[in-house]
């Protein structure tokens, strides 16, 4: 989707409102997660800290996805989410839930990679076609 928008501004110009938003999800995230984990080492629940972080992640990907215009993040956010839920599920004396995080997460972040890069791709041949070659950016005019 955003490949074929060549000729347009990013979503992140200086001043926009793409930009606040961003800025605000981002630090919100940050702040969110080292709270999150700070209370869980308070209450002796170290156990905690990844799927606190992983569903604060998926929550991140839900808050940019109209920021982007990139629908694929609402996916990638609910499904990070689930995963977060999933590995606390887990008996606590079983594996680390920070182990099912990863196991659960990575293919998650590897699928909706795949999903966008094939995008990317498409949008790219399709673009090669009809200019005959890729537009300049704005930065080579």
């Amino acid at each position: 989707m955003a490949i074929n928008r060549w000729n347009m501004p990013t979503a992140l110009r200086s001043g926009t409102t793409a930009l606040l938003v961003y800025i605000i999800v981002f630090w919100a995230k940050m702040i969110l997660a080292g709270l999150l984990a700070f209370l869980a080492i308070r209450a002796e629940r170290t156990d905690l800290i990844a799927p606190l972080v992983l569903v604060v992640v998926g929550i991140h990907f839900l808050a940019l996805a109209p920021v982007f215009g990139q629908p694929v993040l609402y996916l990638a956010g609910a499904l990070l989410s689930a995963a977060a839920i999933i590995a606390v599920l887990f008996p606590e004396n079983s594996i680390e839930r920070s182990f099912w995080c990863g196991i659960l997460g990575s293919p998650i972040f590897l699928g909706v990679g795949i999903w966008t890069a094939t995008a990317a791709g498409r949008a790219l041949v399709h673009a090669r076609g009809r200019w005959g070659m890729l537009p300049q950016s704005s930065c080579q005019r």
